[in-house]
């Protein structure tokens, strides 16, 4: 019996990273450690049919654009999801739209907070 396959999704998880980000001057010359989850969708048939890795949205590429884009200071939390987001849309055709989550941890506001956020979703 064949069946319908629905657009299929490619997640990475907790991707960590200590990097020189953010607005005050301090930040860029300290460093913070950041979390990174992506959600790349897109049509996954061909790996799910034959096994083949051009068939889906390869990880290791996606983690390697992440790293290229957290190694480039920002101010933004905004400005690197974009930037991982759009630069994942460019090298991978496979990706119909992809949600970037980019997490400041222990965030220098004057109290105790886990993580600062934020969060993009771009399309084709």
């Amino acid at each position: 019996m064949k069946y319908k396959l629905a657009p299929g999704e490619v997640r990475l998880n907790s991707i960590e990273f200590f990097a020189f980000h953010g607005v005050q001057a301090e930040e860029q010359k300290i460093g913070n450690r950041y979390v990174v989850d992506i959600l790349a969708k897109g049509n996954l048939s061909l790996a799910a049919n034959e096994d083949h890795l051009d068939g889906t949205i390869d990880y290791s590429t996606l983690y390697r654009i992440t790293k290229e884009v957290m190694e480039q200071p920002a101010k933004l939390l905004e400005n690197l999801a974009f930037k991982i987001a759009e630069k994942a849309l460019n090298e991978i055709t496979l990706i119909d739209s992809i949600e970037v989550k980019v997490a400041k941890m222990n965030p220098p506001i004057g109290a105790l907070a886990k993580e600062s956020s934020a969060t993009l979703t771009l399309s084709r």
